[in-house]
Formats: C-alpha cells, sequence, structure tokens
C-alpha cells in the first residue's frame, strides 16, 4: 500500500475514534441524566430548560439525544462512497463491558 494512502486510513481512524468519543462521552452524559429523570430527581437546579419544559419533555430530548449520538457512534466508521464503490472494507470493533470504548 502506497505511503499516502496508509496516511489517509490512519487520519481516517483517527477521527473516528475521535467521532466515537465524543458520541460515547455524550450518550453517558444523557444516559445519567434519563436514570435520574426515572427516579423522579429534580434536575431543574441543574438544567434550566426542565423548568421550561418539565420532566416530560425533558425526557424526550434526552431519548432523541441519545438515539442521535449512538447513530454517531454507529457512523463514525463509514467510508466515502466512492471508496466503498472501488474496493471491499471490513471494520471490526470488539466491546468489553468492562471497557469505556470499543477497539478496533
Amino acid at each position: 500500500m502506497s505511503e499516502l494512502l496508509t496516511q489517509y486510513f490512519e487520519r481516517y481512524a483517527e477521527e473516528a475514534i475521535t467521532k466515537m468519543k465524543a458520541a460515547l462521552i455524550a450518550v453517558d452524559y444523557y444516559e445519567r441524566i434519563r436514570v435520574r429523570l426515572v427516579r423522579k430527581e429534580d434536575l431543574s437546579g441543574e438544567l434550566a430548560i426542565i423548568a421550561k419544559v418539565g420532566p416530560a419533555g425533558t425526557m424526550t430530548v434526552v431519548k432523541e439525544a441519545m438515539a442521535d449520538y449512538k447513530g454517531r457512534v454507529a457512523g463514525a466508521w463509514e467510508l466515502n462512497q466512492r471508496l466503498q464503490d472501488i474496493g471491499k472494507q471490513k471494520v471490526s470493533l470488539i466491546v468489553n463491558e468492562r471497557e469505556h470504548l470499543p477497539w478496533p
């Protein structure tokens, strides 16, 4: 493989990992809020928007945000369509339940 191609995929992998980290941190944040809302904790002091939309509205936003960020995790490794058209690729992720991030 050429040096330029190797550098391209290395840079691509680094960017994908950065995207996944950010999305996984966001999923964890919203999951903690969701759990606290289920426990009926008053979060209005921490999140001012709750006073405006209420707990039910906040739960809706939390669920939508979690779905969005989980989609970003799943899509972090999607290759450009042109690359998909000219070759085969395989990305494998192994998730250890005790780890915070998957290993490529």
